[in-house]
């Protein structure tokens, strides 16, 4: 898996004609944003602002896959995203998308490293997308306590660029790597209707506001209200990036 991710595609170059890549964007964080900024902008058209929380935007803005990006230390003094609660984040409750690009610290990875996750409001997740180790992996939770839970068989490539996606259709969640579909899992009862935040980099643990964090570098997150199609998610994989509206 990952080879180290092809290069970005001009931004003049039209994605395929059977992908649209703008249609359920929710948010969209390019992290290109300033170097001295400590919030990451929305170019989805929904304002759901990010907080660079516990770093040094100096420090933590770096290049990434496509322009800029951002490093998240992990480890004893982690670092993470934060995205309040908004109308546009709440009404993701039936099906969902989550496209990034990361490379993974070459530190071997041990316990869970969360990339995206929103909590739930009575403990633990909503939705995730994480490393367990160095494989992927994603886990649902409905409001009747169904869950929904899909590890990959391969591991991903530390240091390397590689596209992640988790894409849930209402009935089944898939997680790809560089496009490929390398897990998947049965949840048929969607999502709990919340108001809590989405955390990039960790997810919220009790009295702390962020643990299992992700060590590495971040670019191109981008969460939608739908299932992309597999030659969407293939696009992205390929370099193509989210349309703003």
């Amino acid at each position: 898996m990952a080879i180290d991710g092809p290069d970005p595609v001009d931004a003049m170059t039209p994605p395929p004609v059977d992908v649209d890549l703008t249609t359920g964007l929710v948010l969209y964080f390019k992290l290109d944003d300033d170097v001295s900024s400590g919030t990451a902008a929305d170019s989805s058209g929904n304002a759901n602002l990010g907080l660079l929380s516990n770093l040094e935007p100096g420090q933590a803005r770096v290049p990434g896959h496509s322009g800029q990006g951002i490093e998240l230390p992990g480890g004893e003094a982690p670092g993470w995203i934060s995205v309040q609660s908004s109308p546009s984040l709440n009404l993701v409750s039936h099906e969902l998308t989550i496209s990034v690009w990361l490379r993974a610290s070459p530190a071997p990875g041990g316990g869970r490293s969360t990339i995206v996750a929103r909590a739930a409001s009575a403990g633990g997740v909503l939705y995730s997308l994480h490393l367990l180790g160095d494989r992927p992996a994603l886990w649902l939770n409905s409001s009747q306590g169904a869950r929904g839970m899909a590890i990959s068989a391969t591991r991903l490539r530390r240091d390397q660029w590689v596209h992640l996606a988790l894409v849930y259709d209402g009935m089944r969640a898939r997680l790809h790597a560089d496009g490929r579909v390398v897990a998947e899992a049965a949840h048929e009862l969607g999502f709990a209707p919340e108001i809590t935040p989405l955390t990039i980099g960790g997810r919220p643990g009790g009295a702390l506001p962020a643990i299992d964090t992700f060590a590495g570098r971040l670019d191109e997150i981008a969460v939608y209200d739908r299932a992309l199609s597999a030659a969407e998610v293939q696009a992205l994989a390929d370099g193509f990036q989210a349309a703003v509206p």
